[in-house]
């Protein structure tokens, strides 16, 4: 029923012109949509029983036209900054009314890096540091997912655990990423690399995914500062900050901090916190650490009196343009705070 209704919204929004009237109000007011984007995904025919990638199934992956006519839409009613240049503005108390910032997590090599160079988007990405070394576990099982040719097999961990695989439907593919997630999430390093082979082998996967080929490297950066794009730090092991200790979480951000400096040759680096959650520890330790900024995964528009090391964004996870123009004009926000007080209510 909330679908039904979320839809019937967005389409009368769309189409009647209230999201763009509501845009505007928002611009006037000084609210800056901070967008936040993952993976890209390549254009492609769905045939029949086609299951969605599993980034786009979680929430973290757009297809490139899509992508490209919201960056053509963000280029034609608002002035884009880079995210260390919207600070320092905020910071002099510049008028920032009508300005957007597009940032990037996690560095994926992909079509959308492309897309910013050729739109000229002065796009902030977030690099973890150990993405020059190894694939974050996660993004691991997406791509053999994605890739698989069985789609129902179960797969024989090491410790003797059978775990069934079922990628033929949308919500069999759901949970079986919340059953391996949970399972390579527990595994110690030395046999998370068995475990993935013996995992690769059962989906039927015959390519080898390296880190230089899901991830940015540290040349490919270089080159995109070149081109006016701008990156910041992720964490060094993209790990839930807020269950290290003060030792552990420290070197996650002064590691990721110096790696950055050293690649960017800039001292002003930006900090983007990895998978979501944070408290006021977190938020502390990326003050004392000395990071520009901190930017969230809260959902919201950026305001003059937004504390900059908590910073809002808009996360991009649609999958049509009208849900786009949905987010972006806040309207959204409207729709959830009246849900929140009917919630209240009844």
């Amino acid at each position: 029923m909330k679908r039904f209704l979320k839809k019937i919204v967005i389409y009368f929004g769309f189409y009647s012109g209230l999201f763009e009237v509501f845009r505007r109000i928002m611009v006037r007011k000084g609210y800056v949509p901070i967008l936040l984007y993952h993976h890209v995904l390549e254009d492609g025919k769905k045939p029949a029983g086609w299951v969605p990638s599993c980034f786009e199934l979680m929430g973290i992956g757009i297809r490139k036209n899509l992508l490209e006519k919201q960056l053509l839409y963000l280029k034609e009613r608002y002035r884009l900054i880079g995210l260390k240049d919207y600070i320092f503005k905020k910071r002099q108390g510049a008028d920032l009314s009508g300005a957007a910032v597009v940032t990037f997590d996690d560095g994926f090599k992909d079509e959308g890096v492309a897309l910013l160079k050729k739109y000229g988007i002065p796009a902030t990405i977030f690099l973890f540091g150990r993405s020059f070394q190894e694939i974050f576990y996660r993004h691991r099982i997406f791509f053999l997912l994605d890739e698989a040719t069985i789609l129902k097999t179960i797969f024989k961990t090491s410790s003797g655990e059978d775990i069934l695989v079922d990628i033929s439907t949308d919500e069999a593919k759901r949970e079986t990423i919340s059953r391996l997630s949970l399972f390579f999430g527990h595994v110690d390093e030395p046999a998370r690399e068995k475990n993935f082979l013996n995992l690769q082998i059962a989906l039927g996967v015959l390519r080898d995914y390296l880190p230089q080929d899901v991830y940015l490297t540290q040349e490919d950066a270089r080159n995109l500062i070149k081109d006016g794009i701008s990156f910041g730090a992720h964490s060094q092991t993209h790990r839930n900050l807020t269950l290290l200790t003060d030792e552990e979480l420290s070197n996650e951000i002064v590691l990721s901090r110096a790696q950055l400096e050293a690649l960017t040759q800039e001292k002003d680096v930006p900090f983007a916190i990895p998978l979501g959650p944070y408290d006021e520890r977190v938020i502390k330790a990326i003050k004392k650490n000395g990071m520009l900024c901190n930017v969230t995964s809260d959902g919201g528009f950026d305001s003059r009196q937004e504390d900059i090391y908590r910073i809002k964004r808009v996360f991009v996870n649609t999958r049509s343009f009208q849900e786009f123009i949905y987010k972006i004009s806040g309207f959204e926000l409207l729709v959830t705070k009246i849900f929140e007080k009917l919630k209240r209510l009844f």
